[in-house]
């Protein structure tokens, strides 16, 4: 009976104890379990705050920066820093295009059409370069004669702050890199853009004054251009007097290495009195560099006047003051060969006159101070010389 029928304390120590399962309900863990597990939690959760703390001033310091960077190198920059117009006048032969009678009138549908493909395609070269987010505006004015020289105006819009850095070796440097850029090889003075065979060489920029710009616009829809070839005068067409302005083109035939043409204006006053202006440069653009004369309302004084170019360009700008219904003025041309401007006398061991120096055609009124080479050679003889020259007007 003993072995059979233990007693309840040796029959509680041969029972096996089983481990509470792991995933029992909260309420079935003990006391101790609890206190651990709740620690371990208290412990982790300042960590994961302390890291969401740090991503979140990380991407706070990261977004400001740029936001600062973004308003100081942009936003202020393009946006409200005032702006500086540099304005340029340029010039592009163009040798798969053809020069026409049309082009020489801004009404003319071929001259509006040969502008705009001209103007597109100066727009996508300033675009393509480094002077892509200084353009403004770019519009021809002109076309010339070998194949089709086009010449236009350049507009940048320059932040304040760049004035330093935009300069005119900058620009005439990014415009020709980008149209070399197009050249089949280093030694080819042509480059293919698009649909144009452009001459390289003859591409040249240069900045102007604002106001040329200003006084091109104003005179665009009364322009003249006109070739001169005749070495006698002839009579230019009038203004329009239904507009404020007008400007006229002339040039000389094309020169060669040999021979070179210039040009002379005759102007003449045609009424008593007047208002208006009358101004004649030296070259394509009407800067003040190039003005030779300024003649202001119907001078008595001078009721005609000679200028001579000393190239192969002339441009005339009038002004009208008050309307009148007649023409204030009369406009002719001529086309003069460049002369040698230098003689030589060889002088023998004679008295009496040996030579004569003579000047060049030039009519009382230029910009230029003509100066004539003269030299000398007086025989070398034992006996002193003396010689004297006369000046005859």
């Amino acid at each position: 009976m003993a072995l059979g029928h233990g007693s309840k304390k040796s029959r509680s120590c041969d029972l096996e104890v089983a481990p509470a399962p792991v995933d029992l309900p909260l309420e079935w863990v003990g006391p101790g379990n609890e206190a651990s597990m709740t620690s371990s939690k208290m412990l982790r959760r300042p960590c994961r705050c302390l890291l969401a703390f740090l991503v979140i001033v990380t991407i706070i310091i990261l977004s400001g920066g740029a936001t600062l960077a973004w308003y100081f190198l942009e936003y202020r920059v393009w946006v409200l820093e005032p702006r500086v117009q540099q304005q340029y006048t340029a010039r592009l032969s163009i040798l798969n295009r053809n020069y026409s009678s049309g082009l020489s009138s801004h009404t003319s549908p071929a001259f509006t059409a040969q502008a705009k493909e001209v103007q597109d395609m100066v727009r996508r070269i300033v675009k393509g370069s480094d002077l892509s987010r200084y353009f403004n505006s770019t519009k021809v004015f002109a076309f010339g004669e070998g194949s089709v020289v086009a010449h236009f105006w350049l507009v940048l819009s320059v932040p304040d702050s760049h004035v330093g850095k935009v300069t005119m070796e900058r620009v005439s440097s990014c415009l020709h890199s980008l149209l070399g850029a197009y050249r089949g090889s280093d030694r080819e003075e042509t480059a293919n853009y698009g649909e144009y065979l452009l001459h390289l060489p003859s591409f040249s920029i240069t900045e102007t004054d604002p106001k040329v710009v200003e006084l091109l616009k104003a005179s665009f829809d009364c322009y003249r251009y006109q070739v001169v070839s005749s070495s006698t005068a002839v009579a230019m067409r009038g203004p329009n007097t239904q507009r404020s302005s007008c400007l006229w083109h002339l040039r000389a035939p094309q020169g060669s290495s040999t021979q070179s043409f210039r040009l002379e204006l005759r102007m003449e006053w045609l009424l008593p009195e007047c208002r208006d202006r009358l101004a004649v440069y030296d070259g394509l653009t009407p800067t003040d560099t190039h003005l030779i004369t300024s003649l202001y309302g119907c001078s008595r004084q001078e009721r005609v006047v000679h200028v001579l170019s000393s190239g192969e360009w002339m441009t005339v700008v009038w002004k009208q003051g008050l309307y009148n219904y007649k023409d204030p003025f009369s406009l002719s041309a001529q086309a003069w060969t460049t002369e040698m401007c230098s003689s030589n006398i060889e002088l023998q061991p004679v008295s009496g006159v040996q030579g004569s120096l003579r000047t060049p055609s030039i009519p009382a009124t230029t910009h230029q101070t003509p100066t004539v080479p003269g030299h000398s050679l007086c025989p070398l003889q034992t006996m002193d010389y003396h010689w004297s020259l006369k000046v005859m007007s």
